[in-house]
Parts: structure tokens; C-alpha cells; sequence
């Protein structure tokens, strides 16, 4: 299984919201997000897409798109931005959730969920998935790490508290039947061509092992 996973569509300039360092790289135009959306069929048969942050642009130019060729995707929302400039509402939470796409949990307030102690980490994801839970009157049991940050103890974590699957920022191919699935983060320099290409290299057999040793070793450290 291949997941893409995208943040901000569109200008970043206009995101009507002050930036992290360096997440205009995470912002993809408009005709590449379309062009990567028509060529999904390059990567195989099993694409799932998600989209990170809560950014405005999921719903007012990402859903429409989704909708126009008959896609799902899961989109993981971080509580405190939401009904905040630049953000995704409340009501564009119940936007999404008619349209048939999923909620997941990305944490109260972006933070790096590997770098916290047991105290913050409780309180980043279980405060960010009760506020979520109130907004969309679901039980939601998916997550994402934000910037891909994970360890043992988070992921002991998340499968205590019920998570039936956590998704990452790995960069590798990985099984539908996984618990822990690694996505590939699109950027701004890449095209729908840069995207089949690193999918082929990441299918390669040594490049696979190596992937797996890789998350292996984050998962225990």
C-alpha cells in the first residue's frame, strides 16, 4: 500500500495563517495537486491519501477535487487550530465528514510527540482527541505523528489508548494490514513523475529491507 500525504494546497503566501519554519515546502500547488491526483493509478492499485495540519485549503480546494474524481482521505486535524485564521472550522469538520472522509487525530497543539514526557504526551493527544471526538460526535481511533516523530513509548502510548492505526512519515511502501503505516510526505518540488519514481526505489528489495530495519528501530528506541 502507498499513502501520500499532503498539508497546505495552494499558495502558501495566502494561507492566511503564520507558518512553521520551512512548511511552505509542504505546500503543493494547485496544478500539481491535480496532476498527482490524475496519475494516482501510476502507483498501483492500493493509494490511500491523508492531508496533515487542518489547513482551509483541505476543504476549500482539496475536497472539491476528492469529490470530483470519487476519492476518499483521511484528514488529521490538530484541536487547537481549528476556528482559528487560516484553519479548517467546525463546520468544515462536518463538511468533511459528509463527504464521506475520515477524522483523524494530530495531536491539541503540533507538537513533536517523541521529543515529550509522559505528562505532555497524555495531554497533546488524549486533549486533541476529546476535542475532536466533541466536534464530530465520532469515536476516533486514527492517528498521525506529527513532523513523523515517534518512539516506543508513544506508540505503547497510542495502542493503550485504543488507536487501531498510526501513520508516520517514513517515506517506505507499507502493508495494509499494518498498525503502523509509513506515508510519503509530498513537497512542493515534487510532480506526480518524482512521486512514481521514489515509490519505485522505495519497492526495490534492498530498499525495502533497509526501510523496515529503519522503523524497526525507531519503533524500539
Amino acid at each position: 500500500m502507498i499513502v501520500l500525504n499532503f498539508h497546505g494546497i495552494g499558495d502558501p503566501k495566502k494561507a492566511g495563517r503564520t507558518l512553521e519554519p520551512n512548511e511552505e515546502r509542504v505546500w503543493v500547488s494547485i496544478d500539481i495537486f491535480e496532476q498527482i491526483l490524475d496519475g494516482l493509478g501510476r502507483l498501483g492499485d492500493d493509494v490511500k491519501l491523508t492531508f496533515d495540519d487542518g489547513n482551509v485549503s483541505d476543504v476549500s480546494v482539496a475536497l472539491p477535487r476528492l469529490i470530483e474524481r470519487k476519492l476518499k482521505a483521511s484528514f488529521f486535524l490538530i484541536s487547537d487550530r481549528i476556528d482559528t485564521p487560516g484553519a479548517v472550522s467546525t463546520n468544515d469538520v462536518h463538511t468533511l465528514l459528509d463527504a464521506g472522509m475520515n477524522i483523524g487525530v494530530h495531536g491539541k497543539s503540533h507538537c513533536a510527540w517523541g521529543s515529550l514526557d509522559r505528562h505532555k504526551l497524555s495531554e497533546d493527544i488524549m486533549v486533541g482527541k476529546e476535542t475532536l471526538e466533541r466536534f464530530t460526535g465520532n469515536s476516533l481511533t486514527t492517528a498521525a505523528c506529527p513532523f513523523g516523530s515517534y518512539n516506543r513509548f508513544v506508540l505503547g502510548f497510542l495502542q493503550k489508548h485504543g488507536f487501531t492505526n498510526v501513520y508516520t512519515s517514513d517515506a517506505a511502501v507499507t502493508s495494509s494490514s499494518s498498525w503502523l503505516r509509513a506515508r510519503f510526505s509530498v513537497h512542493d518540488t515534487d510532480t506526480i513523475d518524482s512521486i512514481v519514481s521514489q515509490v519505485a526505489t522505495a519497492r526495490s528489495f534492498p530498499r525495502s529491507l533497509k526501510d523496515r530495519a529503519r522503523i524497526m528501530v525507531k519503533s524500539f528506541r
